[in-house]
């Protein structure tokens, strides 16, 4: 049985983003080039530096393959539906191996 899920990866925190709190987390809250209003939780790097914490859109699916390895590869989809399927093909795939 495979699973899904999606990376998360962090950014610097923008110029002139302002940090609030809501329900006991942190967030940031900038304006993109595009003059469009973000707001994205914030963690702490390594070294201490707030950084801005990104959801990918793009599902990811780790499965067994037929030989019998972990695999995970990315489904390309961002409906949590269509992954599911495109899961459901992979390790279909693989069973026939």
């Amino acid at each position: 049985m495979g699973s899904l899920r999606r990376k998360t990866f962090t950014k610097p925190l923008p110029d002139g983003a302002e940090l609030f709190t809501r329900k006991g987390e942190t967030f940031a809250k900038w304006k993109d080039a595009a003059g469009k209003t973000r707001t994205a939780p914030v963690t702490t790097a390594g070294d201490g530096s707030p950084q801005v914490l990104f959801t990918c859109r793009k599902w990811l699916a780790k499965y067994r393959d037929g030989a019998g390895l972990v695999v995970e590869v990315s489904t390309g989809c961002a409906d949590k539906a269509m992954a599911e399927q495109f899961l459901a093909e992979l390790e279909h795939g693989a069973e026939r191996v």
